[in-house]
């Protein structure tokens, strides 16, 4: 074998991922960061089930479905809560969307998808742990939110029953 050969095969070794490396650290079973990983797998499939029907119902505004899907307690832009003390805001929010036009903007911020939020959305909050999503991937930069880039944001969450959630859509930022 030539050289160059040898340091090619040597390169190629050196820059591969090592799967079995002995430093590589993987959780016990039964420990707390085996159960956060496989909340978040399980999370992440009831994900893919839920946000198509989620945009599905708003699509066609099933109201009865999306309150299905989202948190009582809804927060929405509109300055809009509990009007009528009934310990649930998702009527009024659709009454504020159907007056002022925040179906199509909701579509829309789903159509450009969803990430992961990011731990500055939370900081502080005791609920910091939960797994959340937040649309538009642009609104996860907080750049983007101070510089005003996002118009509008929707944040769901991932609850202790194992189901998803919608607890928010606002305009950015209010």
């Amino acid at each position: 074998m030539s050289a160059s050969v040898l340091i090619l095969m040597l390169t190629v070794t050196l820059l591969l991922p090592q799967a079995n490396h002995p430093w590589r650290i993987t959780p016990e079973p039964g420990s707390a960061e085996s159960r956060v990983a496989q909340e978040g797998a399980e999370a992440e499939k009831a994900w893919r089930a839920f946000f198509p029907a989620f945009r599905k119902a708003l699509r066609h505004r099933d109201r009865a479905v999306l309150k299905k899907m989202m948190v009582p307690d809804f927060h929405f832009s509109g300055g809009g809560g509990d009007d009528n003390h009934d310990g649930d805001s998702r009527d009024e929010a659709f009454q504020f969307w159907d007056e002022y036009g925040g179906w199509v903007p909701f579509e829309k911020v789903l159509a450009e998808g969803t990430v992961q939020q990011a731990k500055w959305w939370t900081k502080g909050r005791k609920d910091a742990t939960r797994l959340a999503r937040v649309a538009p991937p642009a609104a996860n930069r907080r750049i983007n939110v101070r510089r005003g880039n996002v118009r509008w944001y929707a944040i769901f969450e991932s609850r202790k029953d194992g189901r998803w959630y919608c607890t928010a859509f606002n305009q950015c930022c209010d």
